[in-house]
């Protein structure tokens, strides 16, 4: 079991402040918060009942703040930029192997809470270039969580009464939640000019996505179903993922001279998830050994496709004489 627990925050601005011929500015404020996390289990036993599981929990929480507020700027370009890159990459897996019972599960769960803002409050602006507010968000989650399970029953011939029973199971359960609040804005209170080439208010949700991968496989094998020996298979996958962003970009109540008139205020949002969950379960049975040295299978007579008979040193070979063969016994002639 691994339990990852992040918190961070993350803050770069300029408050109350005058700044003067200050040439090209830059405000930026960058997370990269990153978990990486594997659990594995196992667990076994040739004639009862083997175990194994495995849990990875994660949880990563950012706030990510650039801004500039109150006071003056006079520069030849602006720049605020707000960005949070966090990310979970776990891995659970669980094998279990029973003479009678198996069970494996393998469970990841994630986690990824943020907030990114970028934003110019009240603050008197002139800047003979470009004034860029941008707020991104790229959380990403990669989850594979993975249960196997195998049992195999065997009935001894003296067990013919009661026989014997094997059950395989395989769970593997992945759940992730990206949760994020991304916002880029000016805002003012109508008091102050803004005067700038240009102006770019952006706030990006294009990169963050959700990757989960689940997968539960069980084996069962009876040996000697002849004798009563039966197994069963259980194997179930479930991928669980939730995606919950708010994105958010406006100007308000500011005045703004534009010397080259281009003004973008965008919010984008291309969030993604893939999932992809596989259970699966296959059970059989044989009905006893097939000939090894002098131990002959368990069919019956008809079933032999020809007479046969041993001769010293117990090399099978043909004859024409009927022939007298009891099960588990050499062949010999009347």
């Amino acid at each position: 079991m691994t339990v990852n627990l992040i918190e961070g925050d993350t803050f770069a601005f300029i408050e109350d402040a005058n700044l003067a011929n200050a040439g090209a500015v830059t405000v930026s404020a960058l997370s990269e918060g990153l978990t990486l996390s594997v659990a594995a289990g196992m667990g076994g036993s040739t004639r009862g009942t083997g175990i194994a599981g495995s849990v990875a929990y994660n949880t990563l929480e950012s706030e990510t703040h650039a801004y500039v507020a109150g006071g003056a700027v006079t520069a030849t370009s602006l720049a605020i930029v707000a960005d949070d890159a966090s990310a979970i990459t776990t891995v659970a897996g669980a094998l279990a192997f029973g003479g009678k019972i198996g069970v494996g599960a393998g469970v990841a769960v994630n986690t990824i809470t943020a907030q990114i803002d970028a934003h110019m409050d009240q603050i008197s602006v002139t800047v003979g270039g470009a004034v860029t507010v941008d707020a991104r968000n790229s959380s990403r989650i990669t989850a594979v969580a993975a249960g196997v399970a195998a049992a195999v029953a065997t009935a001894a011939p003296a067990a013919t009464a009661s026989g014997a029973d094997g059950l395989a199971l395989a769970v593997a359960v992945t759940v992730n939640q990206i949760a994020a609040d991304v916002q880029a804005f000016v805002s003012d209170n109508g008091s102050r000019t803004f005067t700038a080439a240009s102006l770019r208010v952006m706030a990006d949700d294009a990169d963050s996505r959700i990757v989960s991968v689940a997968g539960g496989v069980a084996f069962g094998v009876s040996r000697n179903a002849s004798l009563r020996a039966t197994s069963g298979a259980g194997g179930a996958a479930f991928a669980i993922n939730e995606l919950t962003n708010s994105v958010v970009a406006y100007v308000d109540n500011a005045i703004a001279v534009l010397t080259a008139g281009v003004a973008e205020i965008k919010a984008r949002s291309d969030a993604q998830i893939q999932a992809y969950a596989l259970g699966g379960a296959l059970a059989s049975a044989s009905s006893g050994w097939f000939a090894t040295g002098m131990r002959m299978s368990p069919w019956p007579k008809a079933a032999l496709p020809f007479p046969m008979a041993l001769s010293k040193p117990r090399v099978a070979t043909l004859v024409s004489t009927p022939l007298d063969c009891s099960l588990y016994n050499a062949c010999g002639a009347k």
